[in-house]
């Protein structure tokens, strides 16, 4: 079994966690000792990591350990996983903000103009 671990800093910048990446075969599991991380949970630090997303705070991986950890990604169904994550956030979003807009009309009928 091969391991990779990153330290990334907390959004506030107060704490430290581990995201480590162990790799068997074919199979890649990713752990992160934030609190959602520690229940299996999808959390910030793992998805900054997998997609190199630079407001995820780095604390010492070097660009050799994140093209390692990409080529691990590569082998795996993570990145149909990550596409298909991808289009559903992007359809949520887009319905948030229809939702928005609707909501903002259906106030507008409901007012008394006799008030504005």
């Amino acid at each position: 079994m091969q391991r990779l671990t990153v330290r990334v800093l907390s959004t506030d910048g107060d704490d430290e966690y581990l995201v480590e990446f162990k790799r068997a075969d074919d199979r890649l599991s990713v752990t992160c000792t934030c609190g959602s991380g520690k229940y299996g949970k999808l959390c910030k630090h793992k998805m900054g990591v997998v997609l190199a997303d630079r407001s995820v705070e780095l604390v010492d991986a070097s660009a050799d350990t994140i093209a390692e950890i990409a080529g691990w990604l590569g082998h795996t169904d993570y990145v149909q996983l990550l596409a298909e994550y991808s289009a559903a956030k992007s359809t949520l979003d887009s319905a948030k903000s229809e939702i928005e807009k609707v909501k903002y009309r259906l106030e507008r009928a409901m007012r008394d103009d006799d008030q504005f």
